[in-house]
C-alpha cells in the first residue's frame, strides 16, 4: 500500500522539516505511481465489484428506501432525524468508515487509545431503545413526565415494517400500526423542534452579548455539557464538588467571550459552507487526540480539561475563518492577503502580531480573532513540539495559499498534465497536513509512516468531500479534480480514479472495512446527486458521470442503488442537523 518512494521519509532524520514543494514532491511520485497501478487495464476490481453487489442486496433487505418513504419528511429536523437513525442501523459499518479514514481501530475499543469508539457504538446502539429526551410538567402536585424522543417511534416504525415484510402481505394492523407511529414521529418532531425554538428565544433572543450567558448558564446546558466532559475525560471522574463548579463556572467565561468574537468575525458564507459544525468536528478530533496522550499534558485533571477545550476551539476556528475565508471566491484581497500576512508571521515567530503594521480600524476582525486564538493554541503547545508544529502549520498555510490563488476562470480552458497534477497533489497534502497539524498540537508523536498513512487516507477522503461538493466549487470559481475535468475536458476522469482508487486503497482490509469504503462511495454519490435537486439544470451532467461510472462498475439501476445509501459518514448527518437548528435560531 505505502509506496517505496516513502523510504525517503525513513532514511532523512529531518523530515519534519521539509519544506513544501519537497512534499509536494514525494506526494507527486506516489500520486503517479498509484495513477500507473489503477489505470492498468489488467487492475483487477473483481472484489470491489462483488462487494457493490453485496450491498444493494443488503440495502433490498433492509428496506431502507422504503422505510423513508413511509416517513414522509416534512421538515430539515425530521430529516436529520431519520438519517441519525438509519445510520444506528448499520452501525458497525459506521465504525469500521471510521477505521478506514482516520487509520485507528474504531470497531474494537481494546485497539484505540480512549473509549471514544464504545462510547459511539453504544450511542448508535441504543438510538430508539430508550427515550433520551423527555418534558417534566408539573401539574397541581404532580410532575408529569411526558417521553417526546422521535427516534423511539422511529425504531417501533421500522420494527413493524421489517414485520410486515415477512409474510406475503402486510397485514391492516400492520399498516395502522406504521402510520400511527408516522404520525406520533412526526407531532414529537414538532414538539422538540418547538422546545428548543423556544429555549433558544429565551436565552439568545435578540440580545446576543447577553444571550450566550444566559444559554450557557441555562440549567440543561450546563448539564449537558458536565455529562459531555465526564464522556470525553475519564479523568473528571476524580474531581471534587468544588472543582467541578470551578471547572464549569472557567468553560462558561470563557466561551461566552470566544462565541461573542466569533459571531462578530463569522463572514456569513463562511457560516453558509458548514463553518460551525467543521468547527465543532475539528475541535472534538483534537480533544479526543489530546486526551489519548493525556500523560503529556498538565497534571493536574482540571486544569488538563480546561486547557483542552481551549485549544480545541483554538484550533476548530481556523476552518470557517481560515479554509472556508481563504477558498471563497467573495474574499476581497486585502482580507486575503492580512490573512496569509497573519498567519506567516505567527508560524514564524512567537512575537507577531495580527495586521502587523496596520491600525487596529484597519484590520478585518476574523484575521484578528483567528490570530488571537492561534497564538494562544500554539501558547499551550510544549515547548519541544513546538518547531515541528510552526513547520507542519507553515506548510498547510503554503497549501490553502496555492489552492486558494489557482482558480477556474485563471486557469481558463488550460487541459495541461502538470496543472492536473498539482491540483491532485493539493488535494490530498491538504487534507494531510491538517490531520498532522491537529496531531502535534495534540502532543501525539508523528513518525515516518504516519505522514505515508495520513496521505493514503487523505486522498480518498478529500475526493468524496470535493465530488459531493462539485456545484459548490464551481459557483465559487475553485479547481478541483472534477470542476477542472467537467469545465475543460481531457485527462483522466476523476470519477473513475475515485472508484478505483477505494478498490486500491482497501485492498487487503477486512471484507467490513471494505464494505464501509463502498458505502462511503455510494453515500457520496447520492449526496451528489440530492444537491441537484435544487439547481434549475445539470450543466455540468454531474448525474451523466455518476450513472456512467456506477454502470462501468456492473451496476444496473444506478440511480435507484445509490440514492438507498444511508449515511455511513457521520459528516452528512452533522450538516442535516446544522441546517435544521439554522432554522430555529432567531433571525
Amino acid at each position: 500500500m505505502i509506496d517505496s518512494v516513502f523510504e525517503r521519509l525513513t532514511d532523512a532524520d529531518n523530515f519534519r522539516d521539509f519544506g513544501y514543494d519537497e512534499l509536494c514532491g514525494l506526494a507527486g511520485q506516489w500520486i503517479e505511481s498509484v495513477h500507473r497501478k489503477i489505470s492498468d487495464p489488467g487492475f483487477n476490481l473483481t472484489t470491489a465489484e462483488s462487494d457493490l453487489d453485496r450491498l444493494k442486496q443488503f440495502f433490498a433487505c433492509r428496506h431502507f428506501a422504503e422505510f423513508r418513504a413511509r416517513i414522509r419528511s416534512r421538515t430539515s429536523f425530521q430529516a436529520a432525524l431519520v438519517e441519525l437513525f438509519l445510520q444506528g442501523r448499520i452501525r458497525s459499518y459506521v465504525l469500521a468508515y471510521l477505521s478506514v479514514q482516520e487509520g485507528e481501530d474504531f470497531e474494537g475499543a481494546d485497539g484505540y487509545d480512549t473509549h471514544i469508539p464504545l462510547f459511539i457504538s453504544q450511542l448508535l446502539r441504543n438510538l430508539g431503545r430508550v427515550s433520551l429526551c423527555s418534558l417534566n410538567l408539573p401539574l397541581w402536585k404532580l410532575n408529569v413526565h411526558i417521553d417526546i424522543d422521535p427516534l423511539v417511534n422511529l425504531r417501533s416504525l421500522y420494527s413493524l415494517l421489517l414485520f410486515g415484510h415477512r409474510g406475503r402481505k402486510t397485514s391492516l394492523v400492520t399498516r395502522a400500526g406504521i402510520a400511527w407511529q408516522r404520525l406520533v414521529f412526526q407531532l414529537k418532531a414538532k414538539l422538540v423542534s418547538a422546545v428548543m425554538r423556544m429555549t433558544l428565544w429565551r436565552t439568545i433572543g435578540r440580545r446576543q452579548n447577553d444571550g450566550f450567558i444566559r444559554l450557557l448558564r441555562f440549567p440543561g446546558v450546563r448539564r449537558l455539557l458536565a455529562v459531555a466532559i465526564l464522556v470525553l475525560f475519564p479523568s473528571a471522574h476524580e474531581l471534587t464538588e468544588p472543582e467541578w463548579l470551578s471547572l464549569l463556572n472557567r468553560i462558561e467565561d470563557y466561551f461566552v467571550r470566544r462565541l461573542n468574537d466569533l459571531t462578530a468575525a463569522l463572514p456569513e458564507q463562511s457560516l453558509s459552507n458548514h463553518g460551525v459544525i467543521k468547527l465543532v468536528k475539528v475541535a472534538f478530533g483534537t480533544i479526543v487526540g489530546r486526551v489519548s496522550v493525556r500523560d503529556a499534558h498538565e497534571a493536574n485533571n482540571s486544569e488538563f480539561i480546561f486547557n483542552t477545550f481551549r485549544i480545541a476551539y483554538c484550533w476548530g476556528i481556523t476552518y470557517p475563518l481560515v479554509d472556508n475565508v481563504l477558498d471563497s471566491s467573495s474574499t476581497v484581497q486585502a482580507v486575503r492577503e492580512q490573512l496569509t500576512l497573519a498567519l506567516t508571521n505567527i508560524f514564524n515567530s512567537e512575537k507577531s502580531t495580527a495586521c502587523s503594521g496596520l491600525a487596529d480600524e484597519g484590520c478585518d476582525p476574523g484575521v484578528r480573532e483567528v490570530s488571537e486564538r492561534l497564538r494562544e493554541a500554539l501558547s499551550l503547545v510544549p515547548s519541544a513540539r513546538l518547531k515541528a508544529a510552526r513547520s507542519l502549520l507553515g506548510n498547510l498555510l503554503e497549501s490553502h495559499r496555492r489552492d486558494s490563488r489557482r482558480r477556474i476562470s485563471t486557469i481558463g480552458l488550460s487541459t495541461e498534465e502538470s496543472v492536473r497534477s498539482e491540483v491532485m497533489i493539493d488535494t490530498a497534502l491538504k487534507s494531510a497536513l491538517v490531520r498532522l497539524a491537529t496531531m502535534e498540537l495534540c502532543g501525539i508523536e508523528v513518525e515516518e509512516l504516519t505522514i505515508s498513512g495520513c496521505l493514503v487516507r487523505s486522498l480518498f477522503n478529500q475526493l468524496g468531500d470535493d465530488l459531493w461538493d462539485i456545484y459548490e466549487d464551481a459557483d465559487d470559481d475553485r479547481v478541483t479534480p472534477y470542476t477542472l475535468f467537467l469545465l475543460n475536458g481531457g485527462g483522466g476522469n476523476p470519477f473513475d480514479f475515485y472508484f478505483r482508487y477505494t478498490a486500491f486503497m482497501t485492498d487487503g482490509f477486512s471484507r467490513r472495512r471494505r464494505t464501509a469504503a463502498l458505502m462511503g462511495f455510494c453515500e457520496t454519490l447520492r449526496d451528489s446527486l440530492l444537491s441537484l435537486r435544487d439547481r434549475p439544470e445539470d450543466s455540468l451532467d454531474v448525474a451523466g458521470n455518476i450513472a456512467g461510472l456506477i454502470e462501468r462498475a456492473k451496476q444496473q439501476s444506478a440511480s435507484n442503488f445509490v440514492q438507498e445509501v444511508p449515511h455511513v459518514d457521520f459528516d452528512a448527518v452533522l450538516f442535516a442537523f446544522e441546517k435544521a437548528m439554522l432554522e430555529l435560531l432567531p433571525s
